[in-house]
């Protein structure tokens, strides 16, 4: 294995479960890298060993410093599932799955500057191609591809039918 790859495998260095400023220093750590909501904090910092009672305070720190943004993670996760081609209920679903506040999701969506309708036909033309086919289960398939990404039945409907 090369040195410069963490090793899974390998528990973290040892650490003090109820030090909350070593608790602090590895979520600055994670958040460092990326945004993380807190559900995802918490399981982290669990599995680095530290007591539930530290990472509660933790995170707490975390939101006093702005660190931590339950509303800006979830905009910010609806503009890149968005731009990965994901439709809105399946970015909804993730979100509610992370356990990301619903005002926090509502508002995210109000916000969200994209178009739903263009982004399902333009995920069926990259998948597809620019036809739409006689075939009933081509049809279909294109349809249920959309579905499964997240797009509801009006969002289908215009990607199918919008030459």
């Amino acid at each position: 294995m090369k040195a410069n790859k963490l090793n899974k495998s390998l528990p973290f260095k040892d650490v003090d479960p109820h030090s909350l400023p070593e608790a602090v220093q590895s979520a600055s750590a994670i958040l460092a890298r990326r945004d993380h909501c807190r559900q995802e904090l918490s399981l982290k910092l669990q599995q680095r060993g530290f007591h539930p009672e530290t990472i509660t305070q933790t995170l707490q720190y975390c939101e006093q410093q702005n660190w931590l943004n339950e509303a800006e993670y979830a905009r910010i996760y609806v503009r890149v599932r968005s731009e990965r081609g994901y439709g809105p209920l399946r970015v909804r679903q993730e979100l509610l799955q992370k356990c990301v506040p619903s005002d926090d999701i509502e508002q995210a969506f109000n916000e969200f500057e994209g178009d739903w309708f263009e982004l399902a036909r333009d995920q069926r033309i990259k998948r597809f191609g620019d036809f739409w086919p006689d075939d009933f289960k081509l049809k279909l398939k294109q349809q249920n591809y959309l579905y499964r990404r997240g797009f509801d039945q009006e969002q289908i409907r215009y990607a199918c039918t919008n030459q």
